[in-house]
């Protein structure tokens, strides 16, 4: 059968999968059967029907696969044993139930006895050959032929090698072959006058009163009829369809005149092939497994599922990134007019937005993905974390500058510029495993020549300051000059703000070349160097073109120099830019390819604050390096990468990637659309951690443009940090770090407001102070400006920084961090919530008054319920460090100059701040004091909700389930923060479906461009929330302290292993998530499916001494806790 005929019988559902067992669902009848447990209770729990059918008894396929199926599922689940001699199904308890049995009488097992010790007897006496019989088997006898030890449960895949040895020593014995052996048997249950079944698995011949056609009927008539199954709706799987040794094999007794219509299937061998009416697979249980894989994902996009099970997207628009083989990379689809053969570049309405999903980042050096030969650049920019400048204008706030653009490249062809029109075969992708930026199209010009354009580029994992690219231009129809002109570009403004001044600029004949600039109010000296080579490719097949192209630095081996000829650059500079020229004559199938190492240095890199300089805006300009040391220290890295060479960077860089995919890879059996959009959110954050430098933070657009003028907010904290903290602890640290050293920005916010300790900006840049516009841009039409409030009443921003130096330690056991750095943050923190509160005379209370909480609609408002319980949670975990680490408060009460009556006061404000309580009717917490009375009650994003994200066990799930269904109807999701939240609350409640809905509007938001801000740069919030509605919500992963709750300050000293908490809830739509996470040294790798989870634990780092027993978790789920040693893993059924 041709494979395109099975392919469209692969591509069919089915309502019933009939499947013999070892050789095709097993390897053998003692063979492991992980993989097969999970996905038949996907399919068994969409409704699908499954029946195993096989020669051994019940006991043994229920000992080594039934029993551990979920009772849940196994409704469905059937099993045809005996070789047709019984039928087992399960009923609602998932216990088993006969549902039919052929029992042999008395006359036919002495029939059978008789036949086969006839034919033993014969085999003895004429052909000196020795059998074995086995007769404790429900009704049929066998007749070993091959009884040797080597040969006593030979697996499927050496049946080839058995059937030759059995042939031999038959033949040896005078006997003409497997055939032969087979009609005795038969010829001797007829003289002892037994209409018997004879069959062979080449090892024994079998004589019985049943085979596999007597299961399979019944299936038919007692199963699928009455179920409304048609043979057509049902596939048989087997490994021995065809015939063995001149006999018919087993699994060909499944087709039958009542099956004729069904489908069939071989993963077996078949050394002697199929009939017409099976198709051959091969490929054994690994076959199998595809199958199976590929009915679950068939049932999951039907959406004919078992009830409540969510269907396809329907009408959703797609994506604006489609995946590639294996959700692995994604491409640019909605770029332009589909071709026959790619797409049209992407039009300018869309361009910027691509620009942002194609950006490259390495948490130092970021790169919008701009097309480098200027087909379409919308908004290019390359930008430098901490690299601030204030900008002149309307806000008149620092903002993230866009420093000297590395990438044009210009294409000529006998003198035409290679623009956007005549564009065809375009296709743009990002490999996501690699961290690399791929592009191809052709140009044609109008008069027959046709070229095609290949690029890629990365911003190193490896070296942070290093840009790497490739261009080349292969000549595919007709000839032409060709000419390439690179660039370093510094004449760039943030979106018509100048920034920059260019100190320097300097090409050089060695294809090196440099752009220096100086940032105009924060003085950065910028440099920014390549080393760029180009050469020729001779005409050849492309293997000889790939293997030249490899060559590094461009001449390799002997048998390749002649493919490969250097062009001479030509040096060019004005005022501003610098770069060189390259131009060559093609012939048709020649090519030319250009190779551009860009590496950048600051004045604000960490190598230069090593020598004394502080960073922020009281700079020392003596401690600065001078702009020489920064264009030589560029110059030196180019030209390193350059000797090192383009494909030994890549590797290097992808061995990178390929490590951090190894910590944070989330993988989903699931829709597509999910693994792609969760994939894609995981790649941007692990892009986005500073590698190195503890001044910067990841703003609210990421490294990704210039939205929010690159400040980072409570964004960072809550909804980016988790992931760090469970996937790079050392980065979280790093993130931490940041809001250490922007402590005096915070204590200056704090004294000008007239409160003592520090009170975090809510726009923050490289210093920490305040840098939230005080006034919207004018209005374009009326020219009227909005007043911002955030910046002066957003007040919970201090405790949530507060909060996540908390959940760090206590994730990371990191204690040190807390009493070096942390515990210094949180008692300012709770230093400035002592005197933010006001005390109330009348009520006998403190107050929080005129603030803005995470509902952003609605402003000076008093008592806010997030702003309260949050700021009260500061206040209780500074009293509880000043009584855990007594030295530490004695030190910071020394330099802070903290009065001795401050921890009473600090008591006294928690202990009698106004906390809103939930109403003892209805369980509502109003969300701040009047709200009820408001006659606007829409909100912009979680705000009650988000309380009970952060705070989980203030109230029982009867409060949070009371306030969702208050709040939820009047959150409006403005803000791309609410999504991701909703969806892990949602989880936490129980909301399966909103929950999911939920993530499913995080995905619009980012690759749907839901917001329309995609251009300014990503969500890097609803990214990070993403990561949580998964962990979080789905997995339902969270960490315990020893009473079984999840926000305690309490440290656990005294407890040895962590506690973690697995509660899934599943979207319906996913068979399987497979999630990791580190806590306190341990890797804790998690497979979960709707009915079982499993749990391993792998030392991921650790100190000197340490084992697997003093590296243990302890896992709670499905109401129990097992403690797991590092290598060791746990498995839970849930109910």
């Amino acid at each position: 059968m041709s494979h395109g005929n099975l392919n469209q019988l692969l591509s069919r559902r089915y309502k019933m999968l009939v499947f013999d067992w070892d050789g095709t669902a097993v390897a053998s009848r003692r063979g492991p059967v992980d993989h097969l447990i999970w996905r038949t209770e996907a399919l068994l729990g969409r409704g699908v029907w499954l029946a195993a059918v096989t020669g051994t008894n019940f006991a043994n396929l229920h000992r080594q696969f039934f029993s551990f199926l979920h009772p849940k599922v196994k409704a469905n689940m059937l099993a045809c044993v005996n070789r047709g001699s019984e039928v087992y199904g399960f009923d609602s308890e998932g216990c088993p139930v006969r549902l039919w049995a052929r029992e042999a009488t008395d006359a036919e097992n002495a029939m059978m006895d008789e036949a086969v010790d006839m034919a033993q007897r014969i085999l003895k006496e004429q052909h000196d050959l020795a059998a074995e019989i086995v007769s404790n088997r429900m009704n049929r006898r066998k007749l070993d032929i091959m009884p040797f030890p080597k040969w006593d449960d030979p697996p499927k895949e050496k049946i080839a090698e058995l059937l030759q040895k059995t042939q031999e020593r038959l033949k040896t014995a005078g006997i003409a072959g497997l055939a032969s052996v087979i009609d005795l048997v038969l010829r001797c249950s007829e003289q002892v006058g037994l209409d018997g079944r004879v069959t062979s698995d080449v090892k024994h011949i079998e004589l019985g009163l049943t085979d596999k056609a007597d299961s399979v009927d019944y299936l038919i008539d007692q199963i699928a009829k009455p179920h409304g199954i048609d043979a057509s709706d049902i596939l048989f799987i087997g490994d021995e369809f065809g015939s063995i040794g001149g006999c018919a094999g087993s699994d060909s007794k499944m087709i039958t005149p009542k099956t004729e219509h069904a489908a069939f299937i071989s993963v077996g061998q078949e050394p002697e092939g199929v009939s017409p009416a099976v198709h051959y697979m091969g490929g054994g249980i690994e076959s199998f497994s595809r199958i199976l894989d590929m009915q679950m994902n068939l049932w999951r996009e039907s959406g004919e599922t078992v009830p409540g099970c969510q269907g396809p997207m329907g009408d959703d628009p797609p994506l604006l990134l489609q995946p590639t083989e294996n959700n692995w990379g994604v491409c640019e689809t909605a770029a332009g007019t589909p071709h026959e053969t790619g797409w049209d570049v992407a039009a300018a309405d869309t361009a910027a937005s691509y620009e942002t999903l194609f950006t490259l980042t390495n948490g130092y050096l970021s790169v919008r993905g701009a097309h480098e030969d200027g087909l379409n650049r919308e908004n290019p920019g390359s930008f430098v974390a901490g690299v601030f400048d204030r900008a002149s204008g309307p806000y008149d706030v620092p903002e993230l500058v866009v420093i000297q653009d590395p990438l044009p490249i210009e294409i000529c062809v006998d003198g035409e510029k290679v623009a956007g029109d005549r564009i065809s075969d375009y296709r743009r992708q990002l490999d996501m495993p690699a961290g690399i930026l791929h592009r191809f199209y052709r140009w044609s010009d109008g008069v027959g020549r046709i070229i095609s354009v290949e690029s890629e580029r990365f911003v190193s994992d490896v070296d942070e300051h290093l840009l790497c690219m490739r261009l080349s231009v292969t000549m595919q129809r007709g000839s032409g000059r060709v000419s390439l002109r690179s660039r370093l570009n510094g004449n760039v403004s943030n979106s018509g703000v100048a920034h920059l001044a260019v100190d320097s600029v300097e090409a050089l004949s060695d294809g090196s070349a440099c752009v220096c600039t100086t940032t105009i109010e924060s003085e950065i000296g910028i440099a920014l160097a390549c080393v760029e080579r180009a050469v020729t490719v001779k005409s050849g097949d492309k293997g000889e073109r790939d293997a030249a192209r490899k060559c590094e630095p461009f001449v390799g081996a002997a048998s390749l120099r002649d493919q490969v000829s250097s062009i001479q650059p030509v040096p060019y500079q004005s005022d501003s830019a610098a770069g060189h020229d390259f131009e060559v004559c093609l012939e048709e199938g020649q090519s030319m390819e250009t190779r551009k190492f860009i590496a950048v240095h600051t004045s604000r890199d960490a190598i230069w604050r090593t020598r004394g300089r502080e960073p922020g805006p009281s700079r020392a300009q003596k401690q600065r390096p001078s702009m020489d040391e920064l264009a030589s220290a560029a110059r030196a890295n180019a030209g390193e990468a350059a000797y090192c060479g383009y494909s030994n960077c890549k590797a290097e860089h992808a061995a990178k990637w390929s490590k951090k995919w190894e910590c944070c890879d989330i993988r989903i059996d699931g829709p597509a659309r999910d693994q792609t959009a969760l994939r894609f959110a995981l790649y941007h954050l692990a892009s986005l951690g500073p590698q190195s430098n503890d001044t910067v933070s990841i703003a609210a657009k990421g490294l990704h443009g210039q939205g929010y003028k690159g400040h980072v907010f409570w964004d960072t904290e809550i909804f980016i940090l988790p992931f760090y903290v469970a996937q790079f602890p050392d980065i979280a640290r790093r993130l931490l770090m940041y809001r250490y050293n922007t402590l005096p920005g915070a204590r200056r916010k704090a004294r000008e407001n007239g409160f003592r300790g520090a009170m975090y900006a809510w726009e923050s840049a490289d210093s920490g102070d305040e840098t939230t516009p005080k006034w919207s841009a004018p209005h374009p039409e009326t020219g009227e400006r909005a007043r911002i409030l955030c910046g002066e009443l957003e007040d919970h921003i201090t405790a949530d920084v507060a909060y996540a130096v908390w959940e760090y330690c206590r994730w990371t056991g990191d204690w040190d961090f807390m009493e070096s750095y942390g515990m210094e943050i949180i008692v300012e923190a709770a230093r400035f919530w002592a005197s933010r509160a006001e005390w109330n005379d009348e009520k006998a209370r403190y107050d929080i008054l005129g603030v803005i909480g995470p509902d952003e609609f609605h402003e000076q408002v008093d008592n806010n319920a997030f702003t309260n319980y949050v700021a009260r949670w500061t206040l209780l975990a500074a009293l509880e460090l000043a009584e855990g680490f007594p030295a530490v408060w004695d030190d910071l009460a020394r330099r802070l100059g903290i009065g001795q009556d401050e921890p009473d006061q600090i008591r006294r404000v928690a202990d009698l701040l106004y906390l809103p309580a939930p109403d003892p009717d209805s369980g509502v917490i109003e969300q701040f004091e009047g709200y009820h009375h408001c006659e606007r009650k829409l909100i912009k994003q979680a705000d009650v909700v988000m309380l009970g994200r952060l705070l989980p066990d203030l109230f029982d799930k009867r409060v949070w389930s009371a306030n969702w269904r208050y709040y939820e109807p009047r959150t409006t999701h403005l803000s791309s923060l609410s999504a991701s939240a909703h969806s892990a609350f949602a989880s936490y409640l129980g909301l399966h479906k909103e929950a999911y809905d939920y993530f499913e509007q995080c995905i619009h938001i980012e690759l749907q461009d839901e917001k329309g801000n995609l251009k300014d740069g990503v969500h890097a919030a609803n990214l990070g929330g993403m990561w949580q509605a998964v962990v979080c919500g789905f997995a339902g992963m969270k960490l315990l302290n020893a009473e079984g709750r999840d926000s305690s300050r309490n440290r656990g000293e005294d407890e040895t292993d962590p506690v973690i908490s697995i509660d899934p809830r599943l979207p319906s739509s996913w068979d399987r998530l497979h999630v990791s996470v580190e806590c306190r040294s341990r890797l804790v790798r998690a497979t979960i499916t709707p009915y079982r989870v499993a749990a391993a634990n792998r030392l991921r780092s650790g100190k000197a001494g340490e084992t697997g027993e003093s590296q243990a978790v302890v896992i709670d789920c499905a109401g129990r806790r097992q403690r797991v040693a590092a290598g060791q893993s746990a498995e839970f059924v849930l109910v």
